[in-house]
């Protein structure tokens, strides 16, 4: 009888266990969750070239400015660095995250970078997003890309 209520007593201590650590693993994986970028654009150039024309792009346009927000990586493996871009569209004020970085191509020695929008915001709207999960995220996208990246596009000679 005693060894019955020992298992007993044990397998109830093992699920308390494997709970507790589901909730756990369950809150710091919300935590550490990233999603993907809502849209990449890449461009033959490196990133410091491309950091450059988007600060010109802001400088002459008065609807828009950036702030450098963070940096990470490292000299070995590289740095991605992070921007916010507010812009004035219309009567709206839209922020845009956005990363940059140098890539690395295995058959190309060309310089590359990638230019990643992480986020996007209306604040007039009441609108924020980081997946395109609805038309008016899609819609905001689509803003981002009419007002800078098509002329960060025009900047670099880069046509479609």
């Amino acid at each position: 009888m005693i060894k019955k209520s020992l298992i007993f007593i044990l397998i109830i201590i093992g699920i308390i266990v494997i709970f507790v650590l589901g909730i756990e693993i369950y809150f710091v994986s919300q935590f550490s969750a990233v999603y993907d970028p809502l849209k990449e654009f890449k461009f033959p150039v490196n990133a410091e070239l491309l950091k450059t024309k988007i600060y010109e792009i802001v400088k002459n346009d008065s609807n828009f400015s950036c702030k450098n927000t963070d940096t990470i990586g490292s000299v070995r493996k590289g740095f991605t660095y992070y921007l916010d871009i507010r812009y004035h569209y219309k009567r709206n004020k839209l922020a845009f995250t956005v990363k940059y970085k140098n890539t690395k191509h295995i058959f190309s020695k060309k310089p590359t970078s990638e230019l990643s929008l992480i986020s996007v915001s209306d604040s007039m709207n009441k609108i924020v997003g980081y997946k395109n999960e609805n038309q008016n995220i899609k819609n905001l996208v689509k803003i981002f890309e009419d007002s800078l990246v098509i002329k960060l596009k025009n900047k670099l000679n880069i046509y479609p």
